[in-house]
């Protein structure tokens, strides 16, 4: 092939670990200057195939061209000459050094003797700092410098050694809907200049206003690139698991009848203020707003991890008091975290000993835990929710992300609550996955449990929800209800537009 506008060209990768194919023929183009996104499940391929093109794993069949040429990546080291540089999830950084030691770790300016040269180092940096508009010190200890600009010191980091690919990994992760569109503006800058941008994303939204094209995996196979301006989300999430959108986000209909839960008057100095609404049996209430929108602590504070500095709580209309989540579990209200490894799991401990933990009154007598009972809850759960796992007494930590999803699900599920707070409950997770934990809550709303979802995922939410409550800048700004005849089909941008401005 000899096309002078692809940078990189993998064609017919194959990856063997013992017992799984990863990579079956697989071929992934990339032209030069573009964005181009790469989208599939958990387990599809995307991760094994960027460590091939980084070096940090070795095909066992196929081809790997830059600019035309056949090359062998066989370390970090290899891929880095080439041109080609990964931004991680989690970024390495020297946290006890400065930026600009950061962004020449390794390969700082020095004089004719040796010795590094601070003036052209820091002369360097505010040269890149004003590429990309960034205002920062370079002298700074990068202890002081926030998460997001972390991020995109990474970028120019991977500018300063001439990157022409770079590989981003989900990084907007952590960010801000700021720092996201800043995020943005620095892509498009590298577009401009010529660099070229794998992008990898389970977010749908963000593919679509940043990318030219999409390539699809599914199950270690490439089973298509489309260009962005002439497809849809439906396209992709179809080629993606092989079901269309209307199917992925399951509306299960469930009886709507009286008010389990109502908010009233909450509000948390410099979070969010005079926060109020309310929750039938019946009802999964979606709460939608952008990251800094105040709506994870919101979710937190309703179960009482964070504490409010006014406001009631009432279930079933009888005013109750939340301090502490042992408060909340005792009214019949649980909280499925955003952090569900730290926050949700004892990843050292067994799926029946996660499943159990928060009820144990149910299977116990006179304090007394009955070992058997348990075994048999536990069972119960893992056939209900439909988690993959080879026993019982399997470690949580060896879980799928799914699976893990599913264990926290099945732990509160098992209180048998009044009312379910989720926050992200579908965050890292592949799209399968999403779906099976949406039928579950849906099964939950049919049995008259109240369903509080707090996401920032306004697809899923449009799917699944009985009424959307927008949060922006820490105030209620609009809270829509579904129709007779379901959502209008606007309802996704009229939501989009709100939480980006306030105004639909």
């Amino acid at each position: 092939m000899n096309n002078n506008n692809v940078f990189l060209n993998a064609v017919k990768i194959t990856k063997n670990f013992p017992g799984v194919k990863a990579l079956d023929g697989v071929s992934l183009e990339i032209k030069k200057g573009e964005v181009h996104a790469l989208v599939g499940e958990n387990g599809a391929g995307k991760s094994t195939l960027t460590k091939i093109i980084t070096g940090v794993y070795k095909f066992d069949s196929g081809e790997i061209l830059v600019d035309n040429k056949s090359v062998k990546i066989n370390n970090v080291s290899d891929s880095l000459k080439l041109g080609i540089s990964c931004i991680y999830q989690d970024p390495f950084f020297a946290m006890d050094l400065s930026v600009t030691e950061n962004i020449f770790l390794g390969d700082l300016p020095r004089n004719r003797l040796g010795i590094v040269s601070w003036k052209e180092a820091y002369k360097k940096t505010n040269e890149l700092f004003k590429l990309f508009n960034i205002d920062l010190n370079p002298r700074t200890n990068l202890r002081d410098v926030s998460v997001s600009k972390r991020q995109i010191l990474e970028i120019v980091k991977s500018f300063s050694i001439k990157a022409k690919l770079i590989i981003m990994d989900e990084p907007t992760a952590s960010l801000t809907s700021k720092d996201i569109q800043k995020l943005f503006e620095i892509i498009k800058r590298l577009e401009n200049e010529g660099l070229s941008v794998l992008y990898i994303s389970h977010r749908m939204d963000e593919i679509f206003e940043i990318a030219d094209r999409v390539t699809i995996f599914r199950d270690g196979k490439s089973v298509g690139t489309l260009d962005i301006k002439n497809t849809s989300h439906d396209e992709v999430i179809s080629l993606m698991v092989g079901k269309s959108l209307k199917n992925l986000y399951p509306k299960i209909e469930a009886k709507i009848s009286e008010e389990i839960l109502n908010i009233k008057d909450f509000n948390k100095i410099g979070v969010f203020k005079d926060i109020s609404f309310s929750v039938k049996k019946g009802e999964i209430v979606g709460i939608v707003g952008l990251v800094g929108s105040g709506r994870s602590e919101l979710a937190n504070s309703i179960f009482g991890v964070e504490k409010i500095y006014s406001g009631e709580v009432y279930v079933e209309k009888q005013k109750i008091v939340i301090e502490n989540p042992a408060d909340a579990i005792k009214h019949g209200v649980c909280l499925i975290p955003e952090d569900k490894k730290s926050q949700g799991l004892f990843l050292d401990h067994s799926v029946n000993e996660n499943i159990n933990i928060a009820s144990l009154d149910k299977v116990s007598k006179f304090g007394f835990l009955n070992s058997r009972a348990g075994k048999k809850r536990s069972r119960e759960f893992i056939n209900l929710l439909s988690i993959q796992t080879p026993s019982i007494e399997q470690l949580v930590k060896y879980l799928s992300g799914g699976n893990q999803q599913k264990v926290v699900i099945g732990k509160w599920i098992a209180t048998e609550p009044k009312v379910l707070v989720l926050n992200e409950p579908t965050k890292g997770i592949d799209v399968g996955a999403k779906t099976e934990v949406y039928k579950i809550v849906g099964e939950l709303a049919k049995k008259g449990a109240g369903i509080l979802i707090f996401s920032p995922e306004i697809l899923e939410v449009c799917g699944v929800c009985d009424k959307i409550i927008i949060i922006f800048k820490g105030k209620i700004v609009a809270q829509l209800q579904r129709g007779i005849n379901g959502w209008d089909e606007n309802i996704e941008k009229k939501v989009l537009n709100l939480c980006i401005s306030g105004n639909s």
